[in-house]
């Protein structure tokens, strides 16, 4: 299994080439489908749209939690994943590299869609 911290993978559909440029929502869309065919339960937080026209996302915490919690208990084995998604072009922010440093999640971008299928797997 890939030990690696920072994952980049493609949230693509079948056929299309790698290194195409996804969003950060599309790329989100296509890990929980593919968590889900693994039989892993999710959690993920979404944006709200205020009626001034502003997004934010209501916590009560610390900012910064990753964007997918993924939980699975397979031969007896339980097993946690915390997993921050980001475009290609996107970068952690300094709470966010914190939260990731201290639950030990993945950092997550298209490009690694193979090592992100295996942990899944």
């Amino acid at each position: 299994m890939p030990n690696e911290k920072e994952c980049i993978c493609p949230s693509v559909k079948k056929g299309q080439a790698l290194g195409i440029s996804i969003s950060e929502a599309n790329w989100q869309r296509t890990v929980i489908e593919l968590a889900h065919i693994f039989g892993w339960a999710i959690h993920a937080e979404r944006h709200a749209l205020t009626k001034d026209g502003h997004w934010l996302t209501p916590i009560q915490g610390d900012a910064g939690f990753p964007d997918l919690v993924l939980a699975r208990c397979k031969d007896g084995k339980r097993r946690i994943i915390f997993a921050e998604l980001k475009s290609e072009k996107g970068a952690l922010t300094k709470a966010q590299k914190e939260w990731l440093d201290l639950l030990g999640g993945y950092l997550w971008k298209p490009s690694g869609y193979e090592i992100v299928k295996a942990l899944l797997e």
